[in-house]
């Protein structure tokens, strides 16, 4: 079988041969039944060579004459990367979720919690199938048996982090600020990263909070009584964002205002990402409990000092401090 493999190969490698000196013509080309003049292999090798050259040079301006024509029908405009990162500091409560999503699903080099480019195609097939339950959508993730819970949909830190973010281009995480400090040291300060923080009027914020971990915010607390009241509400606010990530040198903060981000701040972060090959629609995923803003207690007239000390309360926490210094100022990205 060796010795046949052998002969087939070299046939073909003689016939191969033959078409290409007959469509491809040389003068260096040599023809192996040419025996009237004796040469040696080293001769001939060259000679090869010679011929593969020539081969492969005519075939590079035949390439070459078919983009010519091909450009001049249609303008071929190369997608350049961005020379930074852009983070997404996803804040509880602040449509992170679908941020991230959306993004993931026809863009290429996102990366986050809510989903990554690879393969957010077959994670946004699976959540139409499952009519929109993407909590437990029966992946490799979910199913296999492990302490760590999640899906492709929701990936988990740990998967995070073995995967990787060093050819991302968007980056959206809901985990603590300490996160964000690895973009400020080797490899990744070699590039620079722009970290957008969405900013949402605060006491809706609050309300928004509450009403997702189900508590009701009692309006006649006192003291520090109010101040537990409120602070019992947060979802992990107070671990997502710290002042000290202002002191980053390679890390640069950004606000935009939470009302625009499916406006203007999504138009402004596609433009600079490229599209994948393959477009979808993507189905959108509840995270938010069904809120009765009415009854809602801080919103009630009578109850407008407690709503002033509330956002006293919040104002003292870097979150909601950096937002209301930052909307409105040079570091806002609309304005």
């Amino acid at each position: 079988m060796f010795f046949l493999s052998i002969c087939s190969f070299s046939l073909v490698y003689h016939i191969n041969s033959k078409l290409l000196q007959q469509e491809y013509p040389s003068n260096n080309t040599i023809d192996d039944d040419d025996t009237s003049t004796p040469r040696s292999t080293s001769t001939t090798s060259e000679s090869r060579m010679d011929s593969t050259t020539n081969t492969v040079n005519i075939i590079h301006d035949n390439h070459h004459h078919h983009n010519q024509d091909h450009s001049a029908e249609e303008e071929i405009v190369p997608f350049n990367r961005l020379p930074y990162v852009i983070g997404h500091l996803h804040m509880t409560k602040t449509g992170g979720t679908s941020l991230n999503g959306e993004l993931a699903l026809n863009y290429e080099n996102v990366c986050g919690h809510k989903g990554w480019s690879y393969d957010n195609y077959l994670v946004n097939q699976r959540v139409k199938e499952n009519d929109g339950d993407w909590k437990h959508p029966n992946d490799l993730y979910e199913r296999t048996p492990t302490n760590v819970k999640g899906s492709r949909g929701q990936v988990p830190q740990v998967i995070g982090n073995e995967i990787g973010y060093h050819d991302c281009d968007f980056i959206s995480e809901e985990r603590s600020w300490k996160f964000w400090k690895q973009f400020d040291s080797p490899p990744f300060d070699a590039v620079p990263m722009e970290l957008h923080v969405p900013c949402r009027e605060p006491i809706d914020h609050l309300m928004s909070q509450c009403n997702q971990g189900g508590k009701n915010f009692n309006c006649k607390a006192k003291g520090l009584g109010l101040v537990r009241e409120v602070e019992r509400c947060f979802d992990g606010l107070d671990q997502r964002f710290r002042s000290k990530l202002l002191k980053m040198h390679t890390v640069h903060l950004k606000c935009f205002d939470y009302k625009r981000q499916f406006s203007d701040y999504i138009g402004y972060i596609t433009s600079k990402l490229s599209k994948k090959r393959i477009q979808s629609r993507y189905i959108h995923r509840d995270t938010n409990k069904k809120r009765n803003k009415t009854g809602e207690c801080i919103w009630k007239d009578r109850n407008l000092d407690v709503k002033a000390e509330v956002l006293n309360i919040l104002l003292s926490h870097d979150y909601y401090r950096y937002c209301d210094e930052c909307i409105g100022s040079a570091d806002d990205l609309f304005h």
